[in-house]
């Protein structure tokens, strides 16, 4: 769990205040309202260069919060996404390949994610892993009509999960549950699909129009 002090802060209030570990022999705190915050973070390099989107979901980073762990001195800046209940949502950096499988520290392997679906990642292996990536291109085949109905029952499964959940632990974080986040998943991939193929027929109309 993490302390926090203060106001949220914007993306560019803290971004903008980014100094580059590259950068030999750079004075690497900043103050903020009294609090002096380590600012060449390889998540803050992330975020700068890469965005605050997720890369699997696309849920966005909207602000900082100045936070510390327990029973650590100083403080530090996280970045939270909203999700559609209204819930917090931790954004991280994420190798892109895994540092157990040679993956370097900087920042071409870094990539934005949030934590659920970071979670997601690290849990969902092999053939779990690879059911979530073949629902995702099944998905892609079906027209949005179809893709509407999964979604609306993709939601009731959620809130009937989320009521289960409830009943045996009313504290619990649902994106910890394995089910739940393996839900919120799929959702998000057919909320993508659908947003992807109107556009798509957006466009085409456009291209008819003219």
């Amino acid at each position: 769990m993490y302390e926090r002090k203060g106001k949220h802060y914007s993306l560019n209030e803290v971004l903008d205040k980014f100094i580059s570990p590259l950068i030999p022999d750079q004075e690497v705190k900043v103050d903020f309202d009294g609090d002096l915050i380590p600012m060449s973070s390889h998540r803050y390099w992330t975020f700068k260069e890469k965005g605050c989107k997720c890369v699997e979901c696309g849920i966005e980073g909207v602000y900082f919060a100045k936070e510390r762990s327990g029973g650590v001195v100083s403080y530090h800046f996280n970045l939270y996404a909203v999700d559609e209940n209204g819930q917090e949502v931790l954004m991280t950096k994420d190798h892109i390949q895994p540092k157990s499988k040679g993956g370097r520290n900087h920042i071409e392997n870094y990539q934005t994610m949030c934590t659920r679906c970071n979670w997601v990642k690290g849990h969902f292996t092999g053939s779990k892993l690879e059911e979530i990536k073949m629902y995702a291109k099944s998905m892609k085949e079906l027209d949005v009509l179809v893709l509407t109905r999964l979604f609306i029952d993709l939601n009731e499964k959620l809130k009937a999960r989320k009521e289960e959940l409830k009943k045996s632990n009313p504290n619990m974080d649902f994106g910890r549950d394995e089910l739940y986040s393996e839900l919120v998943h799929k959702r998000k991939i057919i909320d993508r699909i659908i947003q992807q193929k109107e556009q798509h027929q957006e466009q085409l109309k456009e291209n008819v129009g003219r």
